[in-house]
């Protein structure tokens, strides 16, 4: 990813953040392969003499168009010019994806939408190879994809995870329920519910994802009862053993009712976050995948290099960066093509 870490100016050199996730020979994403020794970077981290951006464009201009691009300077008023996000050390991770598949998840663009199919397979394609993944659909009933849900299975994660689909089979039966017209009604926290159950008993951390278009279905007094049990489920999977389990809930065109407060509390007690998506647009930049990229940021981290870029007159804070980056020592090139995020307010 990428983003203004300072505002931008059209003509100027601007500084830009490029986020990096190697994935290095320790295992951990912390460096790139390399022939010293140790070979693993716990205390440097990773640096720009590790990374080569080549081709580099901004809305389709290069060099070529007097674009210029090099490592920023530190000075007293920029003392590092690179960092982390997120924790880069961590380790594995049980994620399970929450996903509303209801008529009010059609409504909301959500299914039957390729963008929005893009942005939950680019999440779970993103998560790093030590992390296991789990889905689960709610709308007119619940149902886990994703995992191995053959009878003799374990029914929580003490062995669901294993001799399940592989991760681009779990994109595959995602994809699939998203492709089909919605139905039912939004039960928000019942679906939360089978994502805790589906996180008992692992040694790992638990991440739960949410993406919704409704509040939870019914009367006041439901929603209530309904949240209860979900993080009743969750607090019977921390008392378990296991680490934290931590929800972070996106809210796709929610109305603001009374029931909306039990949302913002699921988030608040499990130290998670709720953000606010207005609407899934087609043809635009997809906020959706945004957020989820930013969630992503923060489960598996990522290093920040600071990058001094000459912006191209006329490309405006809905600019197109693209490059390609290799990590040295590696014959493999990985293209970048993605917003030129502006997200300070004084841009």
């Amino acid at each position: 990813g990428a983003f203004a870490y300072r505002p931008l100016t059209d003509g100027e050199t601007g500084i830009v953040a490029v986020l990096v996730a190697p994935f290095g020979i320790d295992g951990r994403g912390l460096c790139p392969d390399n022939d010293e020794t140790p070979q693993t970077c716990f205390s440097g981290g990773l640096t720009h003499d590790m990374v080569s951006l080549e081709n580099l464009r901004v809305d389709g201009l290069g060099a070529a168009d007097g674009v210029t691009w090099a490592p920023s300077e530190p000075s007293l008023d920029l003392p590092s010019n690179r960092g982390r996000d997120g924790d880069v050390r961590a380790g594995p991770l049980d994620v399970v994806l929450v996903v509303d598949v209801s008529a009010a998840a059609d409504s909301a663009n959500l299914l039957q939408n390729p963008e929005a199919q893009l942005a939950v397979s680019g999440f779970i394609g993103g998560l790093r190879e030590r992390d296991r993944i789990g889905v689960v659909t709610f709308g007119g009933d619940v149902t886990r994809l994703g995992v191995d849900d053959s009878p003799s299975a374990n029914p929580n994660s003490s062995g669901l995870f294993q001799g399940g689909p592989s991760r681009g089979d779990v994109v595959d039966r995602l994809q699939s329920a998203m492709n089909l017209p919605g139905s039912g009604s939004s039960i928000l926290f019942s679906g939360i519910r089978e994502a805790a159950e589906m996180l008992r008993g692992s040694a790992n951390a638990g991440r739960i994802v949410v993406l919704t278009a409704a509040e939870h279905a019914g009367s006041v007094d439901e929603s209530a009862l309904a949240f209860f049990e979900a993080l009743d489920a969750i607090d019977a999977s921390n008392r378990a053993g296991g680490p934290e389990t931590r929800v972070d809930i996106i809210g796709i065109t929610l109305t603001r009712t009374e029931k909306f407060q039990d949302i913002q509390s699921m988030t608040a007690f499990t130290a998670g976050e709720f953000f606010d998506l207005a609407a899934i647009q087609s043809g635009q930049i997809n906020q959706l995948e945004l957020i989820l990229s930013d969630i992503r940021s923060t489960l598996s981290g990522s290093f920040m290099l600071l990058y001094d870029i000459m912006i191209p007159d006329g490309v405006g804070k809905a600019a197109q960066l693209e490059f390609d980056a290799r990590m040295n020592g590696l014959d493999t090139t990985v293209q970048y093509s993605g917003p030129l995020r502006v997200d300070l307010a004084a841009n």
